[in-house]
């Protein structure tokens, strides 16, 4: 025993004295916590309500990455050298995102509201830097790190379906509520005529701002972890990952995210077409978690499923509307970054929230331009790095397209942004076969 904890003290040390170790270490921290949203809030306000999506924040997350970076750059001996020349080597692809990267500065010079396009800006900065930090980690590093982070989100929404409740907590990042308040984040069943309420139930988000968010993020890392798995191929990492798979396919139920839902299923099929030959587990364990809670939960599944209730066509109504009004208000230039909420006219209750629908939200806030250079972006990366060969690839955007299709999260929110650090991170090493080998 006095020999372990000598080695572990020598361990601590040379992690101490080495700021490339710190930084290493602080990147899978900020790993493990991603599910953690605790921030310091600076809260503006539209017409009297509070506005999600035009106020100013600093993550707990941003402030551990951006040390980290600083570390690696100016603590390590030689930081800034390597990391220009990284970024030289990865020229192609520069060049490849320049456009639509000037194109979303320039818009501030037309933003409708400087501080949400700011507040994006700093959001998306961040992701990157995370992205470039993860992206150096081993395998090993980033599914352990990943595969805990999963738990926690699980863990976190399973906790809040059983509880129904999420307290107020400046430490955890969360906001009370409870399934007697108004929300969208409900789901109400036995109403008849409008007469009888009938049963409230809160829908699960643990952690997270909203239970659709909650969801895609489960769906992100756990398609991340399956690849991992995929790519380490050790008996105790497709242990653990089985094990993870049915906690995840609980939980994506559990927030009762139709997109999220969707997105989880459409990933079980494409996994079991392109990587059939092996880890045929996974899927299973998936399944196998999501049809457990849909046995416990299935009044409340079945109400979202027929959507015949108030807020089911509240949320409807709502979504159209969005839809509608993002296509009126395309413009060529777009109303800039984050700023597309400051103008809705949505005749509803809650504050306006971005349209939901990716390809939308940017046709609104970047313009017919900027929709247009996402989309050469897009192509341009998939020609030049040939990621159409790697069925890896494949399987995360097939994933990732309900989640791009029926949301806004994943340009909209900080937790959104930083999943496609996770989702990129993992097309670092190349796949085993190309698709129709």
């Amino acid at each position: 025993m006095t020999i372990k904890i000598k080695f572990l003290f020598q361990k601590i040390l040379t992690i101490a004295r080495s700021p490339r170790l710190i930084s290493e270490w602080l990147v899978i921290i900020a790993t493990i916590l991603l599910p953690y949203q605790a921030r310091f809030l600076w809260v503006r306000f539209n017409g009297g309500q509070s506005w999600e999506y035009g106020s100013f924040s600093i993550f707990v997350l941003e402030i551990i990455i951006w040390f980290a970076f600083i570390l690696i750059i100016f603590g390590s001996e030689g930081g800034v050298k390597t990391f220009w020349k990284n970024l030289k080597s990865q020229a192609k692809a520069v060049l490849v995102f320049l456009p639509m990267i000037l194109w979303a500065i320039a818009s501030f010079f037309w933003t409708k509201d400087i501080i949400a396009s700011a507040t994006w800006f700093n959001y998306a900065l961040t992701a990157v830097i995370y992205g470039f930090l993860f992206w150096k980690l081993s395998k090993e590093q980033k599914f352990w790190s990943l595969a805990a982070a999963l738990f926690i989100g699980s863990a976190s929404i399973i906790i809040t379906w059983f509880t129904q409740y999420v307290p107020a907590s400046t430490w955890l990042g969360t906001g009370e509520h409870h399934p007697a308040f108004l929300g969208q984040s409900v789901v109400q069943f036995g109403e008849w005529g409008g007469k009888y309420v009938g049963e409230r139930w809160l829908r699960a988000y643990g952690l997270f701002p909203h239970p659709n968010l909650a969801a895609g993020f489960v769906v992100a890392l756990l398609s991340s972890v399956w690849l991992l798995a995929h790519k380490i191929n050790r008996s105790t990492v497709v242990s653990v990952v089985v094990f993870l798979s049915a906690i995840a396919g609980a939980a994506v139920l559990a927030t009762m995210s139709k997109s999220g839902v969707i997105a989880l299923i459409i990933m079980i099929i494409f996994w079991l077409i392109f990587f059939r030959d092996s880890f045929w587990k996974l899927p299973v364990a998936a399944i196998f978690g999501l049809a457990v809670f849909a046995v416990v939960a299935w009044p409340q599944a079945l109400a979202r499923i027929q959507g015949q209730q108030t807020f089911e066509q509240f949320s409807r109504y709502e979504r159209i509307l969005g839809y509608q009004e993002a296509w009126q208000q395309k413009t060529w230039l777009g109303m800039g970054l984050g700023a597309s909420t400051l103008t809705a006219v949505k005749k509803v209750v809650l504050p306006p929230q971005p349209v939901h629908d990716v390809p939308l939200l940017i046709l609104t806030e970047l313009g017919l331009i900027g929709l247009a250079l996402a989309v050469g972006t897009f192509f341009g990366v998939v020609y030049f790095s040939r990621a159409y060969k790697n069925r890896q690839w494949w399987f995360l955007f097939l994933t990732l397209l309900p989640l791009l299709a029926f949301d806004h999260y994943l340009m909209t929110l900080f937790a959104g942004l930083m999943l496609w650090s996770v989702i990129i991170g993992n097309l670092r090493d190349q796949a085993d076969k190309i698709i129709w080998d």
